[in-house]
């Protein structure tokens, strides 16, 4: 089995999945300021204002299976890490942001096209202890499909 192909194939699925994402954004309105934004603190795979909210988005990536859903593949480890490279950099800004924001992105592919993509807003909450489980469970999606 050739491991560097597959792992190839991963990552062209989630570079894919990300500009899908990018996309999306830039057609509501929001300016992307920064795509896999590398702190100290971990990496974020987008970084956007939209309007005077600063957006730190999250991008899940996966073929389509029956039952599986991109959000799975968050764990609490990543949203910890999440949490830690906003803040980071936020604190490279030279004023930070009166209001932001984490949402999550799930792309889902149907061979090579997008077969749906939904935001969650919110799923991990600037503040407050709350799990993302919970703030999803408390925020339905809401996407569309292409």
């Amino acid at each position: 089995m050739n491991f560097r192909r597959s792992k190839a194939a991963h990552l062209r699925l989630g570079r894919a999945g990300e500009s899908a994402a990018a996309r999306y954004l830039e057609l509501l309105g929001c300016r992307i300021l920064a795509r896999n934004a590398r702190t100290f603190g971990g990496e974020l795979d987008i970084v956007a204002l939209d309007g005077g909210v600063l957006l730190f988005v999250e991008v899940k990536t996966l073929r389509e299976k029956p039952g599986f859903a991109p959000a799975g593949n968050l764990s609490p480890g990543q949203r910890r890490r999440n949490r830690r490279a906003a803040m980071h950099y936020m604190a490279m800004l030279p004023r930070r942001p009166a209001v932001w924001r984490f949402d999550l992105i799930e792309v889902v592919y149907r061979g090579n096209r997008v077969a749906a993509l939904r935001r969650h807003r919110d799923y991990l909450p600037p503040g407050g202890a709350a799990t993302a489980a919970e703030a999803l469970a408390r925020r339905p999606f809401w996407g569309y499909i292409i």
